[in-house]
């Protein structure tokens, strides 16, 4: 007998659906139990089993966890996978001295819109952990203060790229920025000028790059001189053959994590989208 396992990937162009067909009980012992969740935030050092956690570690409805030298400061915020809303284990309402079982929370009501998501969601959440489990430290994020650039997908055609998305959260003017691999920031490129009108949007020359995963950076001119503002977005340079598809995932990715409503740490949520970014661009060549 057998049975169709569905793995799905993200569609649009090339980001297809594959069915595999295998004997049913030849994968049942082998697939690992989807996570019930990951984890958002965190404060105090916290394990499940002997697994230190940090930002977006999975964790298993079964798990046990625990908090070294708890204080009433620890907490520990959980994204649900299967609802896409949050509940928090914070050391000043429950007994961290103890082992903690997550199952003991998963009938309590979460905060959030504790709504189900669709399949096509949770791939999302899967493509994005085994990116952070891949490139970890990649995709760290630290808030800048008044950050407004915008992490996006950008079209590249006849050697310029549309990079108007980057600036839709911001006023009209003058900007400086310099452009650079996201993994190799020494082989950044000269700063250039960008006169960014939302009213009628320029474009940038394109530099050709090994990869089209790229941070721009915004400065700030001081005399003849110019320094990093502190403010950067990550874009995906993606060819008009293939931006449409890219945009549209990434598109989906926004829409996720805007049903956050401010709930879940903004750096955890910068580091979900850019690994989502990272994963996209091996599909943007």
């Amino acid at each position: 007998m057998t049975a169709d396992l569905l793995r799905t990937f993200l569609r649009g162009g090339g980001f297809f659906v594959a069915a595999l067909t295998c004997p049913a009980g030849s994968i049942a012992a082998d697939l690992p139990s989807e996570p019930f969740g990951y984890v958002t935030e965190i404060s105090g050092r916290w394990f499940a089993g002997e697994r230190q956690l940090a930002l977006w570690s999975p964790l298993q409805t079964d798990a046990t966890i625990k908090v070294a030298d708890p204080a009433k400061s620890d907490r520990l915020q959980i994204l649900k996978r299967e609802s896409n809303s949050h509940l928090t284990i914070d050391c000043s309402e429950v007994k961290c001295t103890e082992l903690i079982r997550l199952n003991s929370f998963v009938q309590q009501p979460a905060d959030g819109l504790g709504r189900r998501i669709s399949a096509a969601s949770k791939v999302i959440f899967d493509v994005v952990v085994d990116q952070l489990q891949q490139h970890p430290g990649r995709y760290s994020y630290h808030a800048a203060r008044g950050g407004e650039l915008a992490d996006s997908v950008v079209r590249e055609a006849n050697g310029v790229m549309d990079v108007a998305p980057v600036f839709a959260n911001l006023d009209r003017g003058r900007y400086w920025l310099r452009i650079q691999p996201v993994d190799a920031a020494s082989e950044a490129a000269a700063p250039v000028v960008y006169e960014w009108d939302p009213a009628s949007p320029t474009t940038l020359q394109a530099r050709p790059a090994p990869s089209r995963l790229q941070e721009l950076v915004l400065l700030r001119r001081l005399g003849e001189n110019l320094f990093p503002t502190g403010q950067s977005a990550w874009i995906l340079v993606c060819p008009s053959r293939r931006y449409e598809s890219a945009a549209q995932a990434f598109k989906e990715v926004t829409s996720l994590t805007a049903q956050w409503h401010g709930e879940i740490d903004t750096g955890a949520k910068t580091t979900f989208m850019r690994a989502y970014l990272g994963h996209l661009a091996d599909q943007c060549r």
